[in-house]
């Protein structure tokens, strides 16, 4: 019996090792073919065979490896520009839908130019091949190569019905792509700047088979903090995901080298690269001509654009509001919350903390006995899909955030949010955003009869006075105002933020074409606008050295009383 067992199990062994020598054989096959046979265009514009770069093989050798462990092939990667990824991908669909029947290949870019650009390398595979080994084609057009006999004769097309297999393009601008087809190889091309990526990735997602013969690759470079694209590279990295981070920095590029010799003076910068990453003059001589000739002169859009680590990608994305390196500091400084859960009512005017896993509220320290807290609100539709509503609590002494709320909610509900977190945090004043959705959070706080609400002065020109008017209004005098005022709050304090996900959203909060502060395309503000108008209304009134408040609460309910209801 053990004999038969000892057998059995080395019987098992040896067929794990010849299906292992399968794969391996392929995917040389695979690279051969590749090399052997495709062409590109170089930037010359002539035709070359395609040879797969150091950064290409990495990508190549990762594939193997998770094939060889029987795996579906799931990759996410982080870029720098024009290192060649886009072709490589290509190159790989296309071996594999011109050489196997029934195989489904889909490009999707998050522009039309972008797919059109990665679906012209894969038309100019079949055509530059040499005809012999050419698939039989029966449509070559905008968005579809398909391989399957010509012939208008069904007889003919039953008898020989060719690969029928394919390779299509889609732009990532509908929400449902991919929906009803079935999709073998999956190519995601800068995904960090889809329109509706976390959406539109589900929906082809579906259409993939966890199968070991699918692969789905995403590239991209970054796009700042917050966006799907670096969610998705967080979970890999974390090991959350089917996908395998790859990271290639820009002196990886066997390309990126000036070789002529100068009188170079290296700067302390420069000279730190050097020690760090083992650069030589070369690549520093390139790096200092890319920065001059194709990135205006400014070092921070060449490490977008050009990274060197992985961090540095995400945190020089875009146009930053706020100083990058405090908040790359602050974000790797972070904490787990203290407590994360619901506020619920324990009894009329009285509120206790149920503790949820996935709960809206992060609480980072307790409210204290002597502290004098407030509460920014920011206030969003509350419809699905759009953007959150959020609060921040700091202490008005020490402007220390203390405390951090989000979520999807109706302006009227959010104001009961707000009521219940003032009463957990000692009475505290809510300073609510007015714009839009505000004017029902206000509402919803009188109604509720909530003593501590801020009020703003502002100037009555019919009368000729000073009047107040309930939350803070934002506008284009009063928000450079409270941006300012966080600007340099990170600038000098960046490491009292606690709170990872508002760290994030201050790293995506950048200056737009004209001069305008937001969140990044695909990125949330939610946060930095409830902590601005939190540190600016406490910091105002305590400059002034008294709140704007409807009566004195202490007067009107006592000192350590609650509102009734």
């Amino acid at each position: 019996m053990a004999k038969e067992q000892e057998t059995e199990g080395r019987g098992r062994r040896n067929e794990a090792e010849e299906t292992k020598g399968r794969r391996s054989e392929a995917g040389e096959a695979a690279l051969e073919f590749i090399e052997a046979n495709l062409q590109i265009q170089d930037k010359a514009g002539r035709l070359i065979p395609l040879h797969f770069n150091p950064a290409q093989r990495r990508l190549y050798q990762e594939i193997e490896r998770q094939r060889e462990q029987g795996k579906p092939v799931r990759i996410i990667i982080l870029k720098a520009r024009q290192v060649g990824f886009s072709t490589a991908v290509a190159a790989l669909f296309y071996e594999r839908s011109a050489r196997r029947s029934n195989t489904n290949s889909m490009i999707v870019a998050h522009k039309a130019e972008a797919s059109a650009n990665i679906f012209s390398k894969a038309k100019l595979f079949y055509e530059t091949c040499p005809p012999e080994i050419r698939p039989m084609k029966r449509a070559s057009n905008a968005r579809e190569l398909l391989f399957e006999n010509p012939s208008n004769k069904q007889a003919e097309r039953d008898a020989d019905p060719g690969l029928r297999s394919r390779i299509r393009i889609e732009t990532a601008g509908a929400k449902d792509a991919g929906r009803s087809a079935t999709i073998h190889n999956l190519h995601l091309s800068e995904l960090a700047f889809w329109p509706h990526a976390g959406e539109t990735m589900l929906s082809l997602m579906q259409a993939v088979p966890h199968d070991p013969q699918t692969m789905v690759i995403i590239e991209s470079t970054a796009n700042g903090v917050g966006g799907e694209f670096h969610r998705q590279w967080l979970r890999a990295v974390r090991g959350e995901s089917e996908f395998a981070p790859l990271f290639f920095p820009w002196w990886e590029h066997e390309e990126y080298r000036i070789e002529q010799t100068g009188d170079e003076q290296w700067d302390a910068e420069e000279l730190a690269l050097l020690e760090d990453y083992d650069l030589d003059a070369a690549q520093l001589r390139w790096r200092r001509w890319c920065i001059s000739a194709n990135c205006g002169g400014d070092p921070d859009r060449f490490r977008q654009e050009y990274p060197a680590t992985a961090d540095e990608a995400f945190l020089a994305s875009g146009r930053p509001v706020f100083a990058s390196r405090a908040l790359a500091k602050a974000y790797a400084a972070a904490q787990e919350p203290l407590l994360r859960g619901e506020l619920e009512w324990q009894q009329p005017g009285a509120v206790q903390l149920r503790q949820e896993q996935r709960g809206r509220l992060a609480i980072y320290e307790q409210p204290q006995s002597n502290g004098d807290y407030w509460i920014g609100v920011d206030a969003s539709s509350g419809m699905a899909g759009g953007d959150y509503s959020a609060m921040a609590v700091v202490e008005k002494k020490s402007l220390l955030p203390v405390a951090f709320w989000q979520g999807r909610i109706d302006p009227d509900l959010l104001g009961e949010e707000a009521v219940k977190l003032a009463h957990y945090y000692q009475q505290a004043m809510i300073a609510p955003e007015l714009n839009n959705h505000g004017i029902a959070v206000v509402n919803t706080i009188r109604r509720l009869r909530w003593p501590r609400l801020y009020r703003r002065r502002s100037v009555n020109r019919t009368e000729e006075a000073l009047s107040s008017e309930y939350g803070f209004q934002t506008t284009p005098r009063t928000k450079p105002l409270i941006i300012n005022h966080l600007a340099r709050y990170i600038r000098e304090d960046a490491l009292r933020i606690p709170d990872r996900e508002t760290i994030s959203e201050c790293i995506s909060y950048v200056y737009d074409e004209h001069g305008a502060t937001n969140a990044q395309s695909g990125c949330h503000d939610d946060r930095v606008m409830a902590l601005a108008i939190a540190l600016w209304t406490a910091a105002e009134t305590r400059r002034e050295g008294r709140p704007f408040v409807e009566g004195d609460w202490r007067a009107l309910y006592g000192a350590n009383e609650h509102t009734g209801y």
